[in-house]
């Protein structure tokens, strides 16, 4: 059996305003069904992958119904997220 240690660097990405804050929120509140994660208090840490992450932005737009100005904040944000070889490693807190 394998193991692996990983270190995590941290750095401030955003404090995101509306419409984005409502899909990292949906993100926390429909749980982690394609990657791993947890929530602990007011935290939350998960890792994403681009592609899956990509697809959820535009499904939660379309849920939403977001004006395509919002859709396009909402996708726009995933997009520019500090990415290395397709994953991230996300702590949400609140």
């Amino acid at each position: 059996m394998g193991m692996d240690v990983w270190a995590v660097e941290t750095k401030h990405i955003d404090s995101p305003k509306e419409p984005v804050r409502g899909f990292v929120n949906s993100l926390i509140l429909d749980g982690f069904d394609d990657t791993w994660g947890g929530v602990v208090e007011s935290n939350a840490f998960f890792e994403a992958f681009e592609d899956d992450l990509e697809r959820k932005a535009k499904a939660y737009a379309f849920d939403e119904k977001l004006s395509r100005d919002d859709a396009e904040k909402v996708v726009s944000w995933v997009r520019n997220l500090p990415w290395k070889d397709g994953a991230i490693s996300l702590n949400v807190n609140w």
